[in-house]
């Protein structure tokens, strides 16, 4: 870790500490004030009282003196403690970082900041200055506030709350990780709050008594605006009036009470009555009752102009006619109804969700991701607004959280138990075998002896025994697994293990002969194009000729591709349309000689898929089948490198299935 990586994430009282030390360093012989140094750090005067009896506790010494006229360093008994560290020494900024620094410096300054003592603060040349002013301008137009210039001096104007937001996404950018994850430790030092990592304790237990649930982000923004909030109403800074109030919801504004009594309690601040309904609306927004019925969410329609919970139903219902996915649940309609309200205000403000692991859902569970892109177009569309890729990734981590496989059940693999019931053994044996292969394979059969076994077809998939066998129907030649009587934990395994291989090749055996109906060798095409926008048009113009599709599926396909790349970064490209419309489903093909430009990425493989409504209940499995293949890269070479004829590409595949 770097020296620079390594001071971005020291404890946030170091931050404070060497603030405090740079005060008093820069005022020389002469004493601070405790207004003064308060207004200097941003926090009360009792704080500042707080700060320096740690100081002067953690170096055994004095080296910090107080009296009547304020206080001041004692530099000898500073180096006598040991603390040879510069207090005003200062690494080189970042251009993001100078631009933030900046943008932070001009909202504290109220009467406007003077451009050359800028420019010496943050330590560039005027040129350089100027021109981060005007990447500020830019900036400040997305948070609906301006950059006014007379002279020398540059203000920024607008409302109260339009600056808190802007400070706000300084801040939780700044705090944000490589992974996205917004680090508190780095919220308190970015805000100079050490006691914002208290304050979340007590905030996580307000919402979890009041049973109201907000992901990690709504935390995050919840502890952001009140770091913000405490920095402004220390230098005399009220909001003009709430954004968004809910008067009626009294389970948010007994929240707010609390949450502001804890304010008072961490910060020893005292927050005015249009404070507490800022908070009201914030909880609205980031917070969810867990007792989330319809009832609950009929007030997000109340004071709107949408009314969200109908359009979620509509939408529900197409997910349910295209995919075949049962979504109409209570509790999913009222959750995306209101993240959906709340999609609407962040896209109002230019903002965006974060997610943690960004567009990794996309590989890992490609037919959720699938079906969040097509919420996310219908909402578009319903209220014309623009849906950036981490919100899709956010919607598809709502249908994840409610999702049931449409599949899972013709997955399983169907076991036999064979087992006596001497002294409930059966019941044990069942019980521990039942925990082993949960979520792939099921019990179907109990039985005493094979003479039980039914030779109806299909029949169990694998029978299990705890007792020898005499001798099996030949109808029933099923592989058989032998366990002692009471399974231990290596008898477990290996029946799990079993399983899992049986689930493997039917899956294979399901897809294999599937994909080998869908990709004819009419459509193994052999274009001319290097261009991704003529593949597109061609590919759908061969599967509309034969009749497969009609005319709009290129503009099905083109709409699908706006909304997100549907190359998987292995070297594939999956274009389809969100709509299965097909008339027969059928899969095009196209194995370029040379790599295409993929929106950045190049691929060497083409596979555009067109899927009728009476392939519903398959095309979950197959979907997800392919795009698991091909988003391996090493695959895709394979493919591509037998992609000279339709044979070898359809007996690689296969193989690689």
């Amino acid at each position: 870790m770097t020296a620079a990586m390594t001071e971005r994430r020291r404890d946030p009282w170091e931050t404070t500490r060497q603030r405090m030390l740079g005060a008093l360093v820069e005022a020389g012989s002469e004493r601070v004030g405790a207004e003064e140094l308060s207004r200097r750090l941003g926090v009360s005067t009792r704080s500042v009282r707080t700060y320096v009896s740690r100081l002067n506790t953690e170096h055994g010494r004095e080296v910090v003196s107080s009296s009547r006229d304020g206080y001041a360093i004692d530099h000898a008994a500073l180096a006598a403690a040991g603390d040879h560290r510069p207090p005003t020494s200062r690494r080189v900024l970042s251009p993001g970082e100078r631009l933030a620094s900046l943008l932070r410096s001009l909202v504290r300054a109220d009467g406007g900041a003077d451009v050359y003592e800028l420019a010496e603060e943050l330590r560039v040349s005027d040129s350089t200055l100027e021109a981060d002013l005007t990447k500020c301008r830019a900036l400040l137009v997305i948070h609906q506030l301006t950059l006014q210039r007379r002279g020398p001096s540059v203000q920024i104007c607008g409302t109260e709350s339009a600056k808190r937001r802007l400070v706000r996404q300084i801040m939780t950018d700044a705090a944000r990780s490589h992974t996205q994850f917004v680090s508190v430790r780095e919220l308190a030092i970015e805000s100079a709050e050490p006691s914002l990592l208290t304050f979340r304790e007590g905030l996580t237990r307000i919402l979890s008594e009041l049973g109201l649930l907000a992901t990690e982000n709504s935390q995050h923004a919840i502890l952001a605006h009140v770091a913000v909030m405490v920095g402004r109403l220390r230098q005399g800074h009220e909001l003009e009036a709430p954004d968004a109030a809910a008067e009626e919801d009294a389970l948010r504004r007994e929240a707010a009470l609390r949450i502001a009594a804890l304010v008072e309690s961490t910060f020893e601040l005292r927050l005015p009555a249009g404070e507490v309904d800022y908070l009201v609306g914030l909880l609205d927004e980031n917070t969810t009752p867990e007792d989330l019925s319809l009832l609950v969410t009929e007030r997000v329609t109340a004071d709107e102009d949408v009314d969200y919970v109908a359009l979620v139903r509509q939408i529900v219902g197409q997910v349910g006619e295209n995919y075949l996915i049962d979504l109409d649940h209570d509790r999913f309609i009222g959750f995306l109804s209101v993240h959906s309200r709340n999609l609407v205000r962040r896209a109002q403000r230019g903002q965006a969700a974060h997610i943690p692991i960004g567009q990794s859902i996309k590989d890992t569970h490609p037919l959720i991701y699938e079906i969040g892109i097509f919420i996310a177009r219908r909402l578009e569309l319903a209220l014309g607004i623009e849906i950036r890729a981490d919100e899709i990734g956010l919607i598809s981590f709502h249908v994840g959280a409610h999702f049931e496989s449409v599949y899972a059940r013709e997955q399983r693999v169907r076991i036999a138990l064979i087992s006596p019931t001497y002294l409930d053994l059966q019941d044990s044996a069942r019980s521990m075998l039942q925990s082993a292969i949960a979520g792939v394979g099921e019990i179907e059969l109990v039985a005493v002896d094979e003479a039980e076994l039914t030779t109806d077809l299909p029949g169990p998939d694998l029978i299990v025994s705890t007792v020898p066998l005499m001798g099996l129907p030949q109808t029933l030649d099923r592989p058989v697994v032998q366990l002692s009587a009471l399974p231990g934990a290596e008898d477990l395994e290996r029946v799990r293990g079993v399983v899992l291989d049986i689930a493997q090749t039917k899956r294979r055996a399901r897809v294999g002969s599937t994909l080998v109906n869908l990709i004819e060798p009419q459509f193994f095409l052999d274009l001319t194009t290097t261009s991704r926008d003529d593949v597109l048009a061609q590919m759908s113009e061969a599967l509309t000729s034969a009749g497969v599709v009609d005319a709009d599926f290129h503009r099905g396909v083109l709409e699908r591709e706006a909304m997100a790349s549907t190359s998987l970064g292995s070297g594939v490209a999956i274009p389809h349309s969100m709509i299965m419309g097909a008339h027969a489903s059928s899969i095009a093909v196209h194995v370029p000689l040379e790599p295409i430009d993929w929106g950045g990425d190049p691929v060497s493989l083409v596979a555009m898929m067109a899927f009728s409504k009476d392939s519903r209940e398959e095309f979950g499995e197959l979907f997800e089948s392919v795009i698991r293949v091909l988003s391996k890269p090493r695959n895709v070479e394979l493919l591509a490198a037998h992609g000279g004829s339709y044979e070898d590409f359809i007996s690689t595949l296969l193989d690689i299935i």
